[in-house]
């Protein structure tokens, strides 16, 4: 059946849904499968044509997962299976060799049953098969020693004497060169080695520490008690010394100064982070010195 002759218009699925095509295809594979077809435009009976021609596709040989359901090709719903059974049919027709020599699809694969005599399964009973034989035959083997000594494996490697030391075990010997290994009795030999003297009253580079590199201030050896006191009061007593109040400061005890962010303070005495000192109005007292900033 050609489908030029319904007209150029129609899609192939167009051209299939009413089923007459596929049930006149049925019968000029096998006469007379299809008894009936409809012609007649009504939805129910072009349904009726392609159940028909489902039908036909069981008795002729086609496998039950290579058909379609009905709605697929009459409202389109998947061409693709459509497609997928003719070429079954196409299969199961050169099978039981209907349509006349004319094929479509591919042949359906048939069992090729070998016989074998009873020799032969003899043979093989005893043989050996050439996944069994893995490399037998087709690589050469060296020769097996099966000499009782217990350095035949140096003897067949050429190291002969199984004294002699290998190459491996050599290590870095005869490559990298190694120093003198002392061996003298005398317990400065590393200080001599490193060309220090053997003088035990020396002190090594290593214990110098900062000396001669670091200045170091005069330590007092003096035994008075209040020596510590007497060094940092060097520092204590400044003098007058005008600071501005950076930030406002209210006193919290007796003996505090009051300040008053932007005002000028003199500073009489500087101890630690505490400063002692009087405004404008000449009142006196201490106060913190981060509040202030020096002028």
């Amino acid at each position: 059946m050609r489908l030029a002759s319904l007209g150029a218009e129609l899609s192939f699925g167009d051209a299939l849904k009413d089923g007459v095509i596929l049930a006149k295809t049925i019968n000029s594979l096998k006469p007379g499968t299809i008894r009936q077809i409809n012609a007649s435009k009504m939805p129910f009976k072009q349904m009726e044509n392609i159940s028909n021609f489902l039908k036909a596709c069981r008795v002729i040989g086609v496998n039950e997962f290579d058909l379609f359901e009905t709605v697929d090709l009459f409202e389109l719903k998947d061409v693709g299976l459509v497609v997928n059974c003719i070429h079954s049919l196409g299969r199961a027709s050169q099978k039981g060799g209907l349509g006349g020599g004319k094929v479509l699809g591919a042949k359906v694969a048939t069992a090729n049953v070998r016989v074998f005599s009873e020799a032969q399964k003899r043979q093989s009973a005893v043989g050996q098969t050439k996944l069994s034989m893995g490399s037998s035959q087709t690589m050469g083997r060296t020769f097996v020693s099966t000499s009782n000594s217990n350095t035949f494996g140096a003897d067949t490697s050429g190291t002969g004497n199984s004294s002699v030391m290998s190459k491996m075990s050599e290590g870095s010997s005869k490559i990298m060169p190694r120093s003198e290994v002392s061996v003298s009795n005398s317990n400065t030999f590393g200080a001599d080695t490193s060309g220090m003297s053997s003088n035990n009253n020396a002190v090594p580079i290593g214990n110098l520490g900062s000396s001669g590199i670091m200045p170091r201030q005069e330590v007092s050896k003096s035994n008075n008690i209040t020596f510590g006191a007497e060094v940092s009061a060097k520092s204590k007593n400044v003098g007058p010394q005008l600071a501005r109040a950076e930030y406002d400061y209210v006193s919290q005890e007796a003996g505090e100064l009051s300040l008053h962010a932007g005002e000028t303070i003199k500073i009489m005495q500087m101890d630690g982070a505490w400063f002692d000192g009087c405004n404008s109005n000449g009142a006196k007292g201490s106060f913190p010195g981060n509040f202030v900033s020096l002028l």
